[in-house]
């Protein structure tokens, strides 16, 4: 059976842009770009990576963690790391500086 974690990811990955990325906190100009291009629904490896990314960006004092991501082409892979880049250059993680944008640039997408 899938972990809490994964479970999480597929229920979010069922639920409308707009409701996830509000969770999220994700900018407003991003999440309109996101709308335009015709964005409906996070995949699941988005909604399994970012949240994870964000809460440590937002929260320095937990431990940063590296993130690999082997998934098939297509699954969506560059925007999980592409999201919490963004919002970190938009200040979006309360710190907006450089050890924010250090601290997403742990990240790995293979």
């Amino acid at each position: 059976t899938p972990t809490k974690e994964i479970q999480r990811a597929l229920h979010l990955s069922t639920l409308p842009l707009l409701t996830v990325a509000a969770q999220w906190t994700l900018p407003p100009f991003l999440i309109s770009n996101l709308s335009r291009s015709r964005f409906e629904k996070f995949f699941p490896i988005q909604c399994l990576v970012v949240p994870d990314v964000l809460a440590s960006e937002r929260h320095t004092h937990l431990r940063a963690r590296d993130v690999c991501v082997g998934a098939p082409t297509g699954s969506g892979k560059t925007l999980a790391f592409v999201l919490p880049v963004i919002n970190a250059l938009a200040g979006g993680g309360g710190v907006g500086d450089a050890t924010s944008v250090a601290a997403v640039g742990r990240v790995v997408v293979r």
